[in-house]
């Protein structure tokens, strides 16, 4: 999976990025998880994909096995 990320981060426009960053299942165990869906969602953010960002941040926020500074990230104290 290590490859497949930096392979992904090598794309050459946000919106690149953020396409092959989707097609990764964040795996390994809770903090690498956790990073990788970090990095899925600031990929979205560069790609104007705001929407998709928050659904990654929030279903991080909602996962119990996620380190809890990682969990409190999640947009639930957000306001638009």
């Amino acid at each position: 999976a290590g490859d497949a990320l930096l392979t992904a981060l090598r794309e050459e426009t946000p919106e690149a990025r953020a396409s092959a960053l989707a097609g990764l299942e964040a795996s390994g165990e809770a903090g690498q998880r956790a990073v990788t869906l970090l990095i899925k969602a600031a990929a979205e953010v560069e790609a104007n994909n705001a929407g998709a960002a928050r659904d990654i941040l929030e279903g991080l926020a909602g996962d119990d096995s996620a380190p809890q500074r990682f969990r409190d990230l999640g947009p639930s104290g957000w306001t638009s």
